[in-house]
């Protein structure tokens, strides 16, 4: 039987117990996007391997390639970020980004910088007060990674330059509408652009920001509507 032995970087997003000791593991890899793996024997009690596979640990992966699918052959845990289980709200933030990640991303399509964007989204929700749009800024690089991103400079209908709070959403043409095409405005979502901008120029700095509540309840209303427009799962 032909098989091919890589080695992978990658976050563990979802586990399902099968038979009496094996499980069906989940992962999103930097190297190859989510990806799907059998692992053999880890729930037993005498397993190594079981505590490098807990969900949100990013681990080092040795995976075969079989007629079969994906065969997991060794494993080492890069970092577990201890501190994410100790804290409800923090682990609900975790929880988003991973089923984003789950929902909107294909089997095989790998994005490096939407995985180092989810890896330091889950270090900072280890950390103490983490920010509550994490899970938008993971979502915003997922509409960029599938093609769904607006354009969030010109209007989509006439491609004019968008001016501060003379433009409005059009989800069913997935972008954003000037004034004039729309025939009316919504002011608030200037500076939902304008954080969608940081986001995906520099998504280090973007820890950093200070939303209000209502900028950032109108982020997670329109991106999604627009993720919605997306057909729902990739699969």
């Amino acid at each position: 039987m032909k098989t091919d032995l890589r080695t992978l970087r990658g976050l563990i997003i979802h586990r399902s117990s099968v038979r009496e000791k094996d499980r069906i593991i989940e992962a999103y890899t930097k190297e190859e996007g989510r990806v799907v793996f059998f692992a053999p024997g880890v729930r037993h009690v005498a397993s190594k391997r079981a505590g490098h596979l807990e969900t949100f640990m990013e681990t080092k992966l040795t995976l075969v390639r079989s007629k079969k699918g994906n065969v997991l052959s060794e494993a080492r845990v890069i970092n577990s970020f201890p501190d994410l289980r100790s804290d409800y709200d923090r682990l609900s933030i975790a929880y988003e980004i991973i089923k984003l990640i789950r929902q909107y991303t294909a089997e095989g399509q790998h994005d490096s910088l939407l995985y180092d964007t989810t890896i330091s989204c889950i270090n900072a929700c280890s950390k103490e007060k983490p920010p509550a749009y994490l899970q938008d800024m993971v979502a915003t690089h997922i509409l960029r990674q599938i093609g769904g991103l607006p354009d969030l400079y010109f209007c989509t209908h006439c491609r004019t330059k968008l001016q501060p709070e003379k433009f409005s959403l059009k989800a069913s043409d997935r972008g954003f509408w000037c004034e004039s095409c729309a025939g009316k405005s919504d002011p608030v979502l200037t500076e939902v652009v304008k954080l969608m901008r940081i986001f995906i120029k520099d998504s280090k700095k973007s820890h950093k920001l200070i939303v209000c509540d209502n900028t950032l309840k109108r982020m997670r209303t329109t991106i999604e509507k627009i993720l919605h427009t997306q057909g729902g799962a990739v699969r």
